[in-house]
């Protein structure tokens, strides 16, 4: 294995021996070119910059990092360029405010762990590139910081990226996948006021993303434009807290749910044929679900449980054969709202121990089936619409 050029060696040994590369703005450069290559990069103190450059394949191992640096103080900013096969990268810094890294690899293979600790208004940027085949993976993190921001790009098939803030409130995840066969993997735990977004262009990609145990105005956005995709969100101990799940394509799949979030919205549109979406709100009081689903063959499934104050409104329109099942349980002053437009379209809509509650549902087609029931539920009313011919209804109330 072939370590530090002598280029490199010289560029580090000349800022290791200055007392300033201890004390601050230090700036250190290193080039590397060819394959097996290994750098280990450390600045402490103020404003260091470090820039780093490995062109070549291989730089790195099974048990070996391509470049490692570790930067540990204020403003600092790390840049790294790694264009080739099969590098990887890991960095960290700590205890600093305004630090940045950014990392642009190429080609295949890549692989990229980035870390920062107890810091504010920092900055995570990753750009991995493929045409076709990529296969390049990124984990990133932030803990204990504040208004701090992780940013992923990555374009070709098989990529994955892993994103976890904790404890930094006012920051953001964003993550951006475009190709097939893509994975994105984000946390935000213990934040406040924080945002969650996580973009995919191409099909059969997958998103998953949590946020838990955090306040304020929290925001979680997943949108997908393909075909055979997932989406999966969770929320979780929060007020006014807002999830956002927008898929364009066939045969696509949401699921989302949030637990303790008062005052919170739930959001799902889902444009094309052959989707589903099972969402769910559970102790959330005065919380609602807005679902959309357009064109045929579509299927909803949306569960309120104890959320007193709560409000479902589901749309299936533009096809035939959808399906929607809507459950209130225990949530008292609630209302469900559906609206379908088409031919042989089903809706089963279920209020229980749900008292000063609302049924309201309509169709407009032929050949569909309503069933509306409200069990246990003083005090509550029914209403159904349907227009059309050979359509079916059956409306239940008692215990």
């Amino acid at each position: 294995m072939r370590h530090l050029s002598v280029t490199a060696v010289s560029v580090l040994a000349l800022f290791a021996a200055s007392s300033a590369f201890a004390a601050g703005n230090n700036d250190a450069t290193t080039y590397q070119y060819g394959s097996a290559n290994v750098l280990d990069l450390t600045q402490s103190g103020t404003g260091g910059v470090a820039e780093i450059s490995q062109l070549g394949f291989a730089n790195g191992g099974v048990f070996t990092t391509g470049a490692v640096a570790k930067q540990s103080g204020t403003n600092d900013r790390l840049r790294v360029i790694q264009d080739g096969f099969f590098n990887s990268f890991a960095s960290s810094q700590s205890k600093g405010t305004g630090n940045s890294i950014e990392l642009i690899q190429t080609a295949i293979g890549n692989a990229a762990d980035l870390t920062q600790v107890r810091g504010t208004s920092n900055e995570t940027k990753v750009d991995q590139a493929g045409s076709g085949l990529a296969v390049h993976l990124a984990t990133t993190s932030q803990s204990g910081g504040a208004d701090s921001l992780i940013d992923i790009r990555q374009r070709g098939y098989y990529q994955t990226a892993e994103a976890n803030q904790s404890g930094a409130n006012d920051s953001t995840i964003r993550i951006r996948q475009g190709g097939f066969f893509g994975v994105a993997l984000a946390d935000q735990t213990k934040t406040a006021d924080s945002r969650l977004d996580i973009f995919q262009r191409g099909d059969s990609n997958d998103a998953e993303a949590r946020q838990l145990s955090t306040t304020g105005d929290t925001t979680g956005w997943i949108e997908q434009r393909g075909v055979l995709n997932v989406a999966a969100l969770f929320q979780s101990n929060q007020s006014g807290a807002t999830a956002v799940l927008y898929q364009e394509g066939r045969n696509n799949k949401v699921r989302a749910e949030q637990v303790g979030s008062s005052n919170a919205g739930l959001y799902a549109n889902q444009f094309a044929s052959n989707n589903s979406a099972v969402v769910g709100q559970y102790s959330s009081a005065n919380s609602g679900i807005l679902l959309n689903q357009f064109s045929l063959g579509n299927n909803a499934e949306i569960v309120q449980n104890r959320s007193n104050s709560a409000r479902v409104e589901v749309t299936q329109t533009g096809g035939s054969g959808n399906l929607a099942e809507v459950l209130q349980v225990g949530s008292n002053n609630a209302g469900i709202y559906l609206l379908q437009d088409g031919r042989s379209n089903e809706v089963v809509l279920t209020q229980r121990n749900s008292a000063s509650s609302v049924i309201d549902a309509q169709q407009v087609g032929s050949n569909n089936l309503l069933a509306a029931a409200q069990l246990n539920s003083a005090n509550s009313v029914i209403t159904s619409t349907q227009i059309g011919v050979g359509n079916r209804a059956s409306i239940t109330q008692g215990r």
